[in-house]
């Protein structure tokens, strides 16, 4: 068969997903398709996989790393030629939107946006002295939560320091974690939330406001 055509791609921090158009010239019926990939500074083997679909999803793969990733199309009688592309799975993100409630003077709850495919989320506390004057580090840890999970209680705190939190994303990929970077360290009461999320919120909000006045 000829080669395929338009081949394009998706890709998160451990998955790509790849699609793409059937030959133009197929010279007989599509059997199956054959795909395969590597990292693209790789001289190893490719794995090799199959599908009847036009569409695939390469899941286990490093984040912030390119692949050399092929497909060709089978018929009865044989291959066709590789279609290659190097694709990359992106960094993993920071944490969209986090917050720290204060509970009671020895315990905060934590809670932060639900992140698919996440294997657990490290929330991190640093403490101060209380003393206005004289700031210094005097205490340090942090708490692992599931994945599934999107908030957690933190106890166990000293009543007598200020305390900073952040949190960070980890992937579990083949038995290997992969850990994203920390967001800024927040004090209680705070929110981090990312640009586009405030901007949606903003717009949505003039939205809903124009349509209040217009509908008067």
């Amino acid at each position: 068969p000829g080669v395929i055509s338009d081949l394009r791609h998706g890709k998160s921090p451990t998955a790509i997903t790849i699609v793409w158009n059937p030959p133009t010239i197929p010279n007989g019926i599509i059997t199956v398709y054959e795909i395969r990939y590597r990292e693209s500074t790789s001289t190893g083997p490719y794995t090799v996989t199959n599908t009847t679909n036009t569409y695939y999803s390469i899941v286990g793969l490093i984040p912030n790393t390119s692949y050399t990733i092929g497909v060709r199309a089978y018929t009865s009688i044989g291959p066709g030629e590789w279609t290659d592309r190097l694709c990359s799975t992106i960094q993993i993100p920071l944490i969209e939107t986090f917050f720290i409630t204060k509970l009671n003077s020895t315990a905060v709850m934590a809670e932060w946006g639900f992140v698919s495919g996440a294997s657990h989320y490290t929330v991190y506390y640093e403490s101060t002295s209380s003393s206005s004057r004289k700031k210094r580090q005097v205490e340090t840890g942090m708490r692992v939560f599931p994945g599934d999970t999107t908030e957690g209680l933190i106890g166990g705190l000293d009543p007598n320091l200020n305390y900073l939190f952040s949190i960070s994303i980890s992937f579990n990929v083949n038995g290997r974690i992969y850990e994203g970077e920390r967001t800024q360290p927040i004090p209680p009461g705070n929110t981090i939330m990312s640009h586009s999320i405030y901007l949606h919120i903003c717009v949505y909000i003039i939205s809903h406001y124009c349509y209040i006045i217009i509908n008067k």
